[in-house]
């Protein structure tokens, strides 16, 4: 096993403070599970680490873990027709950024590693600071200025060090990039072990849908963590002859910051260098105006025939009310990922029932503040 320089397709040595290319690319995995059969895991208990076999872990190491995964797959009537939502804020965290984390902190452990280093907009940090707590691993984390009340106090009570980083999203990247440069940077953008973390999303759905994946997949399109994972599992299941084609994967950003939406209508094979968002955005978490792997993300939706959509605030709000209306209390990056599904459906209806899956990935209770504002505007008259 070695990565490998997704700039110029050269391998690179695994060490565990190597975490870009000579070049200065993000670097990939390369790694193919060995075929193994479903039944395989039928009888190991119901979490992610079930799909072990194909998680590129040593057999001797032992999962930092918390019984993370397995989450349940809902039908929900949207747009009048009948879809599946995974239900990825259950997770001990409260988002689908555990299912990065739990492997990625796993390998930190196995490698002997006394402290790690992310730099997050909430979630992300609050997953590595949770498995780092797990591990006895200790964790800095830097975050935006503006991050999320909730967030913050949910990392610090890891006993994770958290730094408030000034300016916006990729100031706080370039602040961590400093800092990997002496300390183990479990990056949940650069570290591919995390991709392949999230990919236990893409068996899942697998598992729980007997093996019919659907038409589409609809996704949040950030940093592409989750949507990345979903199709290197995929394409895993395609080569071992577990699925024949894969679904149209759709990826969802904010109106208000969205380079790859634009770079996809535009035809681009990544986004314009100098993008950047001007105005805040309810989907705090996938405000993203330069996301490392967004060439990645763009080719993803290009081979599976899918597309970029950009949706509104207020599409996001009312989405988000919707959600609350139907028992699901999630933070509006959610509910901006429920907005486009919507918008999906509406351009594109699904002839079959239960054809489109999308996810919900994040707890409401990390952002009672925004949705507090949320509820007060909609009380608000016009």
């Amino acid at each position: 096993m070695e990565y490998r320089c997704t700039s110029t397709g050269q391998s690179v040595a695994l060490s565990p403070h190597t975490w870009k290319s000579p070049q200065g690319a993000v670097l990939d995995l390369a790694f193919r599970p060995k075929p193994f059969s479903l039944a395989d895991c039928q009888a190991l208990p119901p979490n992610l680490w079930r799909y072990r076999a194909a998680l590129p872990i040593p057999p001797e190491a032992i999962p930092v873990s918390l019984g993370e995964g397995f989450t349940p797959l809902q039908t929900l009537t949207v747009e009048g027709v009948p879809v599946q939502i995974k239900l990825d804020y259950l997770f001990p965290s409260g988002s689908y950024k555990d299912r990065g984390a739990t492997l990625l902190m796993t390998m930190a452990r196995y490698w002997g590693i006394d402290e790690v280093v992310q730099d997050s907009s909430g979630n992300a940090g609050c997953a590595i600071a949770q498995y780092a707590a797990l591990a006895n691993i200790g964790c800095r984390i830097l975050v935006p200025e503006d991050t999320a009340a909730a967030k913050l106090v949910q990392m610090e009570a890891y006993k994770a060090q958290v730094t408030k980083v000034k300016g916006n999203r990729e100031a706080t990247a370039q602040a961590a990039y400093q800092m990997a440069q002496h300390t183990f940077y479990a990056s949940h953008v650069w570290n591919p072990f995390f991709l392949h973390g999230t990919k236990t999303f893409a068996y899942e759905i697998f598992e729980q849908r007997n093996g019919q994946m659907g038409e589409a997949w609809v996704l949040p399109a950030g940093n592409g963590t989750l949507l990345l994972g979903a199709y290197i599992g995929l394409l895993e299941m395609q080569a071992m002859g577990w699925i024949t084609r894969l679904p149209k994967l759709i990826g969802v950003q904010a109106e208000l910051c969205q380079p790859l939406a634009e770079a996809w209508t535009q035809g681009k094979a990544q986004q314009d260098a100098g993008y950047h968002s001007h105005q805040a955005t309810w989907a705090e978490g996938i405000a993203i105006a330069q996301p490392q792997r967004g060439f990645q993300m763009l080719e993803a939706i290009r081979q599976t025939g899918g597309a970029m959509i950009a949706v509104a605030e207020a599409d996001i709000a009312d989405a988000l009310l919707e959600l609350t209306q139907q028992g699901y209390y999630v933070e509006p990056t959610s509910a901006a990922v429920f907005a486009g599904l919507k918008q999906y459906l509406r351009q594109q209806p699904a002839t079959n029932q239960n054809q489109v899956v999308s996810v919900l990935t994040g707890s409401g209770l990390k952002t009672t503040e925004k949705i507090d504002k949320i509820l007060q505007q909609q009380k608000s008259p016009a």
